[in-house]
C-alpha cells in the first residue's frame, strides 16, 4: 500500500500561545492529514493500513522532540480500530461495517513537555480523515455475479426464493 497522505496546515493557534509562524517551535504544530480511498485499504479487516506523521506533524516545541499522542475519537464509530499510534504514524483495520468510499474522522489529541519552559504542558488536536478504498472499482462481474466488497473478486449472486 503506498503511503501517500494530504497534509493541510489547518493549525489556528489561540492567542497569545504562539504569537510566531509554526516554524518557531513555541508550539506543538499537527497538520491535519486526508488518506484517498486509493491509497487506503478495503474494508472487512483483510488490510491493515497505515498513515504517516512525518510530514505533517511538528514537535520541534516539544521537550526531546517527544510527545504522546492518543485517539480522543473516531466517527462514525465501528467502521475501523486503530491498531497503534506513536509519534511516527498510526496502523489502522477497517472493520466489515466500512464500505467502499466510507469517510472516517479520528480526532488525536497531542501532549509534551515543553522544550524551552519548564513544567508547561503543550498540546494541539487534529484530524485524520481515512477513507476507504473501493476494491470493485475496476472489477467487471458476470451475469448472476456480484462483487465481493472485502476482496472485489466476482461472487454467484445470491437468489433466495421464497416458496
Amino acid at each position: 500500500m503506498a503511503n501517500s497522505c494530504s497534509c493541510i496546515p489547518t493549525y489556528n493557534p489561540p492567542e497569545p500561545c504562539c504569537p510566531g509562524p509554526p516554524s518557531t517551535c513555541d508550539c506543538l504544530n499537527l497538520g491535519a492529514i486526508t488518506v484517498f480511498p486509493d491509497d487506503s485499504v478495503g474494508p472487512c479487516g483483510a488490510t491493515t493500513g497505515t498513515v504517516s506523521f512525518t510530514d505533517c506533524f511538528d514537535y520541534c516545541a516539544c521537550l526531546n522532540d517527544v510527545a504522546t499522542l492518543t485517539v480522543v475519537d473516531i466517527y462514525p464509530e465501528g467502521l475501523l480500530v486503530v491498531n497503534t499510534i506513536n509519534q511516527s504514524g498510526l496502523t489502522f483495520t477497517p472493520t466489515e461495517l466500512a464500505n467502499a468510499n466510507d469517510e472516517i474522522t479520528i480526532t488525536i489529541k497531542a501532549l509534551c513537555e515543553s522544550e524551552e519552559t519548564d513544567d508547561l504542558i503543550l498540546g494541539d488536536y487534529t484530524t485524520v480523515t481515512i477513507f476507504i478504498k473501493d476494491l470493485c472499482k475496476n472489477t467487471l462481474c458476470g451475469a448472476g455475479e456480484a462483487c465481493n466488497k472485502c476482496d472485489g473478486t466476482c461472487d454467484p449472486d445470491v437468489n433466495l426464493q421464497v416458496l
